[in-house]
């Protein structure tokens, strides 16, 4: 039995620790993914912003003015066109834009929206809310993700790429990007999601298998006790039976057996020591047998019962008995087992 207690509390100990581990492995991979996730979002998008740059025709926008003049533009149109075919093949954007810059502010020389939407920024409307970084990046021709942050517009991570002429090498415009913050957030969350799952799986089946741990300890103690006093009945009845030609049995209902002492062998005339349950009704009657099952039904553990009831003999005689012995049950009330001594009430010739 100690041996068990140290075998379980060794058990015990390796669950709880295994569960603090997948705790702050899962922490460890959550902040992982999560900048990970974050990363390449950023990186797609940097991409998309560049690949746009490097396919628009610096000697087109060098045609623009930057101003309203440019609407009734043709390459103005063109270069609008392009911007909108842009937007629909890159569905998760909400804006993609051409920006200037002229008086160390941001403007626009066209963008994606139609000139009906609420949304649209004419050419030559300044941007007013770039930042001292968005002046010195589109400055420096600087290739950049910023965000998440708010504007006029919303909320947004928004990834700028410049665009050179080819023969001075000077930056004459800025590719913007944008996508909805929340577009980005939800991705993260569903990875974070993910991870938060599979920790918690995790931590279930450790739990589960604690608790089955604990479940297990407990129902070995509880046999073994029963097995115990079992034991001691069994030695206290041996005993009687060497006094009071008593016969002797043990009923186990878990393993669904009845076993005979040699004097119970002898009364019902069989060669073996043990009997299966289903065996039973040879031996007592079906109406004494739903008696003595009630008895057992309505008795607790540690219970004395004592039943008056017919057995069949070896040799086809039907005398009354009387059976008394121990009720053992576990702690949820199911029988475990029953020593029995049977005296015979009439005469057995």
């Amino acid at each position: 039995m100690d041996l068990d207690k140290k075998i379980h509390k060794a058990s015990t100990t390796t669950f709880i620790i295994g569960i603090i581990v997948v705790i702050f492995v899962s922490i460890g991979v959550l902040l992982y993914i999560t900048n990970r996730v974050r990363s390449e979002e950023e990186k797609g998008l940097l991409l998309r912003a560049q690949s746009v740059a490097a396919i628009i025709n610096p000697s087109q926008i060098q045609q623009l003015s930057g101003t309203d003049a440019d609407i009734n533009n043709p390459t103005y149109i063109s270069i609008k066109e392009s911007l909108t075919k842009l937007h629909t093949i890159n569905s998760d954007t909400r804006f993609v834009y051409l920006m200037g810059l002229r008086e160390n502010r941001q403007f626009f020389f066209a963008d994606s929206e139609d000139p009906s939407s609420k949304d649209y920024s004419p050419p030559g409307q300044w941007y007013d809310d770039a930042t001292d970084l968005d002046i010195t990046n589109h400055r420096d021709g600087v290739s950049y993700v910023r965000g998440p942050y708010d504007d006029s517009w919303g909320s947004w991570i928004s990834a700028y790429a410049p665009v050179y002429d080819s023969a001075s090498g000077q930056i004459i415009a800025m590719v913007g990007m944008d996508v909805d913050s929340t577009h980005f957030i939800n991705i993260i969350r569903v990875a974070q999601a993910t991870v938060v799952v599979v920790s918690l799986l995790v931590i279930l089946v450790l739990l589960l298998g604690l608790m089955n741990l604990n479940k297990e300890m407990k129902n070995s103690e509880e046999l073994s006790s029963i097995n115990y006093q079992i034991q001691i009945d069994k030695d206290h009845l041996v005993e009687a039976s060497t006094l009071g030609g008593i016969c002797m049995s043990t009923w186990h209902a878990t393993r669904k057996t009845i076993e005979l002492d040699n004097q119970g062998m002898s009364l019902i005339g069989i060669k073996t020591h043990k009997i299966i349950e289903d065996e039973i009704q040879n031996y007592v009657p079906a109406e004494d047998m739903k008696n003595i099952a009630l008895k057992i039904e309505n008795a607790s553990d540690g219970e004395s019962v004592v039943a008056d009831h017919h057995l069949i003999i070896s040799n086809g005689q039907a005398i009354q008995v009387r059976s008394s012995g121990k009720i053992r049950k576990d702690s949820h009330g199911r029988l475990v087992s029953i020593v029995l001594a049977t005296v015979p009430l009439t005469s057995t010739s």
